[in-house]
């Protein structure tokens, strides 16, 4: 995974954190192309840092919205 789709990914996952609750579908088809393998590896990796931050909420979010 090149440096510039890791970055596509991390701003799709901001854009995905910040949405109002309820947009998240309409994100997700609007960057198709970014949705695959590594996309949710990269899920992986934020829900882990969002849980080591005390964010734990959200990073169970994450890993429960990836079925992980």
């Amino acid at each position: 995974m090149d440096e510039q789709r890791s970055q596509a990914y991390l701003a799709l996952i901001q854009e995905l954190l910040e949405c109002p609750g309820g947009e998240e579908p309409d994100i997700l088809n609007r960057h198709l192309e970014l949705v695959d393998g590594g996309f949710v590896q990269v899920c992986e990796w934020v829900a882990v840092q969002l849980q080591e931050v005390g964010q734990e909420n959200q990073g169970v979010f994450w890993r429960k919205a990836l079925c992980l």
